[in-house]
């Protein structure tokens, strides 16, 4: 019997990411951070955006829990909700780091893999807050 909360083919659709729009947004990422800057610097400021990305993560991870476990229902059915988070984050972080890594083996250059790297993990990250929204909408104080 599989102990996970839900079934694999559930996380890796929800996982699936459009390897162009992955790319484009990476590249974004690092041409905003390369634009008038040396190398080290492009990498500083990738790094800046990764930090920040991974306080939204985080961010819309407590909020999902907060809002689950906020919820008037059966106690059982909130534990199981917040175990089901807790295993779409750790599968989330293993994606984000096998996928970033295969990205970056096919950068040219020291810079370049890092700097593709830290595109990678912003786009996945930005994602994934994304996709935590979805599915607990931030409420207005009038709801």
């Amino acid at each position: 019997m599989n102990s996970r909360p839900y079934p694999t083919w559930i996380t890796v659709c929800g996982l699936i990411i459009s390897a162009t729009a992955l790319a484009q947004d990476g590249k974004n990422a690092r041409r905003e951070c390369s634009l008038g800057h040396t190398a080290a610097e492009t990498t500083a400021c990738l790094e800046q955006k990764v930090e920040s990305t991974n306080a939204m993560v985080r961010i819309a991870e407590l909020r999902a829990r907060s809002q689950v476990a906020s919820q008037t229902r059966e106690e059982n059915s909130n534990r199981e909700e917040i175990a089901a988070l807790d295993w779409s984050m750790s599968e989330f972080l293993r994606f984000r780091t096998s996928r970033c890594a295969m990205v970056s083996r096919l950068a040219m250059g020291r810079d370049a893999t890092r700097n593709v790297r830290l595109g990678c993990v912003i786009e996945l990250n930005l994602d994934r807050v994304e996709q935590l929204n979805a599915i607990h909408p931030i409420r207005t104080s009038g709801e």
